[in-house]
């Protein structure tokens, strides 16, 4: 709703109110960051959270975080650049080398200013895969970036994180895979690697087929009457047709008439789990 009336889809502002809900906004969506990497890191540390090992092609992660922080980079004056190379695998757990891969480019663009630049390269060397992220800000000094990978630590330069746990989260993810993830300055910003055993490299990049629009509605299964109201506004504004269910009941009445292109499909319905709508 705060992003709804920053944009003024619900009516005009001043620039003076425009202003206020976006910072509402911004540190809102900070303190989601924080308890979300403060669950993360709980989970990591406790020895809970079980790992998958599957081949993970690391190149074609990288570039799908670097098209999720486009807008993001786009909106700060940043420029944001994957650079040319192979596909190169590892083996683990995608969701959490995908977690650490939007955490390493955050902290870049966090760090950044308009007008400066973050560049990722994929690679391998010495039997290790790398994500390298380069920023051009400004350098940091010995101990903040020695500090870098300790939780609630911030540097003594620059620019203040968004959040202080997200090169903490990597490093430890970084561990949990049997890699590590090591920081350094250069002459215009620091470079920030993470290393993983390397499980094959390929040549040339993934032809991902093109994916065809499908005609149809979406379905959205949410229980929750603010949740549903708010992603039924977001989906009708760009123009799609929605249809709206509030129970596991409800959402097989619909689908008994018509068939959605697309399903938004809340897990953790009040009536039935979400999976056994699936």
């Amino acid at each position: 709703w705060l992003g709804l009336l920053g944009r003024q889809r619900l009516g005009p502002l001043s620039d003076e109110q425009r202003q206020a809900v976006l910072k509402c906004e911004r540190n809102t969506d900070k303190l989601l960051r924080l308890v979300d990497d403060l669950i993360l890191m709980s989970r990591l540390q406790s020895g809970k959270m079980q790992l998958a090992d599957k081949p993970v092609a690391l190149r074609a992660l990288v570039d799908r975080t670097v098209k999720a922080l486009t807008t993001s980079a786009e909106l700060a004056g940043v420029q944001l650049k994957l650079m040319p190379g192979s596909e190169t695998y590892v083996r683990g757990d995608a969701e959490r080398l995908t977690e650490a891969s939007f955490l390493l480019v955050e902290h870049a663009l966090n760090r950044c200013a308009a007008g400066e630049r973050v560049e990722l390269e994929v690679g391998a060397q010495d039997g290790l895969a790398t994500i390298t992220v380069r920023d051009s800000a400004e350098s940091l000094d010995d101990a903040s970036l020695e500090g870098l990978f300790a939780p609630f630590v911030q540097p003594r330069h620059g620019r203040s994180m968004a959040s202080s746990l997200g090169l903490p989260l990597v490093s430890r993810i970084a561990q949990l895979h049997g890699g590590r993830a090591e920081a350094t300055n250069t002459q215009d910003g620091i470079t920030v690697r993470l290393l993983l055993p390397l499980f094959a490299g390929a040549l040339g990049d993934p032809q991902e087929a093109p994916i065809e629009p499908r005609a149809g509605g979406i379905l959205l299964v949410e229980d929750d009457p603010d949740c549903r109201e708010v992603l039924n506004q977001l989906l009708s504004e760009e123009g799609y047709r929605v249809m709206e269910a509030a129970s596991a009941a409800d959402a097989r009445k619909l689908i008994a008439h018509f068939r959605p292109a697309l399903v938004l499909l809340d897990l953790r319905l009040r009536d039935e789990d979400g999976r056994g709508v699936l």
